[in-house]
């Protein structure tokens, strides 16, 4: 079958898949390119990373592959909440076994594999919310009793992540997405709470507000000037008074993007990966693509990212009597978003860093993996409701 004719008669999103696809090729060149700043000279070094990330690409493949098929939403709920409460209790593991890095403790590390469970928490979240918002309920009370226990278990591993494991980025990111998926099943039922959520997140978002003006930096200033956190809102507010500390890598990402202007310097021309960069093949990928390809490089991720968004919001509007696709949909989109969102926002200065990778450019196994997983739930969701279609127009 020629790929004009399988792309018409496919039941999945091309388009979503396709910019996967290319998102993730792209980051792969762009990861070979950035770690050459960190191992100049280590040929071997150089060529090992390239195939670890390779690896996780593979893995994420595979793991697309097979969320396209089976979706763990159709599993038995009481499978979902033991799988749920697994992981919940797995992120505690990596700070009792003394895994840190930079302040933080989300790493898990099993031999050679290292894993981020809190990027496999906010899938985990989706599916959680999609099985326990659409089941069947015994009665009124039933189902105001699967909302306030999504509720309950949010709240509890946000705090795990943000207090125990100090990873204020993927604590946020996944409260809001559940957050935002509270709010979309209609029924009469839920409405109560349904307010209250709103609400709150309402208020939260006020708060997170407050805190990156220049009057909530010196209130969080107050509160510990020595934190670790305390140090991104300060450098965040004013990089150039903290040259050769907290304000270096914001430093150097404003020259990286300064640099790149409309074209770039050109693939692998970049010059201020050689000055020590960190994190330049993950968090701070993207002055690193912006120096090489200038904004260019930036609109064509953004382009693609895009397409996958837009995409994902014509089959949530589609899907307006599927509550489970409607979550899905709504829970992918919002992973994607927020993670652009505050990675981007968080090189440029905008807002605080929050260590949050460009997902499925940035390297690392557990972002790309997830992601896929991600995209994956999505384009089953599509196969389901485009299936259903098909099934009753031939009626």
């Amino acid at each position: 079958m020629k790929f004009s004719t399988f792309f018409r008669r496919s039941s999945y999103d091309l388009w979503i898949i396709g910019a996967t696809f290319i998102l993730v090729i792209f980051g792969l060149f762009m990861i070979a390119s950035a770690t050459m700043g960190s191992y100049a000279g280590e040929n071997a070094i150089l060529i090992s990373t390239i195939i670890k990330q390779v690896v996780f690409i593979a893995v994420g493949l595979l793991m697309l592959g097979v969320f396209m098929k089976i979706s763990p939403i159709d599993f038995r709920q009481r499978i979902i909440e033991f799988g749920s409460l697994t992981l919940a209790i797995s992120l505690i593991f990596p700070r009792l076994l003394g895994m840190g890095a930079n302040g933080a403790y989300g790493w898990l590390i099993i031999g050679p594999i290292s894993l981020q469970l809190s990027e496999f928490m906010k899938i985990a979240a989706i599916i959680y919310c999609a099985k326990m918002l659409t089941k069947r309920y015994r009665s009124a009370k039933d189902a105001q009793k699967s909302y306030l226990k999504i509720i309950a278990y949010t709240i509890i591993v946000t705090f795990i992540i943000i207090v125990w494991q100090k990873d204020t980025g993927s604590g946020i990111v996944l409260f809001c997405m559940v957050a935002l998926l509270l709010l979309i099943p209609k029924d009469r039922v839920f409405a109560k709470y349904r307010h209250y959520v709103f609400l709150a997140t309402l208020l939260g978002l006020v708060v997170i507000v407050i805190f990156i003006t220049p009057i909530g930096t010196k209130l969080v200033s107050l509160i510990d000037s020595d934190s670790y956190i305390v140090g991104r809102f300060l450098a965040s507010a004013n990089p150039f008074l903290y040259p050769f500390t907290i304000g270096y890598h914001l430093i150097l990402s404003f020259v990286s993007f300064a640099s790149g202007g409309l074209f770039g310097m050109g693939y692998a021309n970049s010059v201020h990966k050689y000055m020590n960069f960190p994190n330049a093949d993950n968090d701070f990928i993207l002055p690193i693509i912006v120096e090489e390809l200038g904004f260019v490089g930036f609109l064509f991720i953004f382009v693609l990212y895009a397409i996958i968004i837009v995409r994902l919001m014509i089959h949530a509007f589609d899907a307006k009597s599927d509550t489970r696709a409607q979550i899905v949909y709504v829970g992918v989109m919002a992973y994607l978003v927020l993670h652009f969102f505050f990675n981007v926002g968080g090189v440029s200065g905008l807002i605080p860093l929050t260590g949050v990778p460009l997902l499925l450019v940035s390297a690392g196994g557990s972002s790309i993996v997830s992601s896929m997983m991600a995209i994956g739930l999505a384009e089953y969701e599509i196969k389901r409701i485009n299936t259903k279609k098909d099934a009753d127009h031939s009626r």
